[in-house]
């Protein structure tokens, strides 16, 4: 993965009339407290505004609470923002912004940005751009699912059938971007010859 540093995180529900802003330190960050204090309600917004489900509830948050991230990839700066499934990314440099109410496009908006060409296997035998979660699965281990089963750490990740096979070959570089792009037009050219053959089909009976 690219160099992604987290800088600061913005929780809002307007349900429970609360708001809470936590800046994180530029080379680690600890957090300390009781349970139920919070710890993971952080940890899991900072994924959750990327776009991952995570297993397990969150203190005092709503599931309607918007959340907003500052973050930079490769010293990029870019500000997330989510509210339900409504999502947003500003490029702050460019000042452009991205938003959308369509999952598979903010996958599409997060792949681009991240340059992650994962493409996995659906069960209707194509192949699709991993979303976010994939993304991450390598890298965050979570106190509600990760000690029950490994790469556990995120919800709905059924979507795709034996992706953990290519997940694992992605990460540790067996196989390039440049592979999966390769095979995506390869499986998009295959449709496209049996659509044809069907059609011929068709035509000569």
């Amino acid at each position: 993965m690219s160099r992604l540093r987290f800088k600061k995180l913005w929780l809002v529900s307007e349900i429970t009339r609360a708001a809470r802003s936590i800046e994180f330190h530029s080379n680690r960050t600890l957090l300390v407290g009781r349970n139920h204090t919070g710890k993971s309600t952080v940890v899991k917004h900072i994924f959750r505004t990327l776009g991952c489900e995570t297993k397990g509830k969150t203190d005092r948050w709503d599931s309607l609470a918007i959340s907003v991230l500052e973050f930079e990839l490769d010293g990029k700066p870019y500000t997330a923002y989510r509210k339900a499934n409504v999502f947003a990314l500003r490029d702050e440099e460019s000042a452009n912004v991205q938003v959308t109410t369509s999952y598979p496009e903010w996958a599409a908006i997060m792949a681009g940005i991240f340059d992650f060409r994962l493409m996995l296997p659906t069960h209707q035998e194509s192949l699709a751009q991993a979303t976010p979660p994939y993304l991450f699965l390598p890298y965050y281990l979570d106190q509600d699912g990760s000690w029950i089963q490994q790469w556990n750490s995120f919800d709905k990740l059924s979507q795709f059938s034996n992706w953990k096979k290519p997940l694992a070959a992605y990460v540790t570089g067996q196989r390039p971007n440049g592979y999966y792009v390769a095979k995506f037009e390869e499986s998009k050219a295959k449709a496209l010859l049996n659509q044809l053959q069907m059609e011929l089909d068709v035509v000569q009976s």
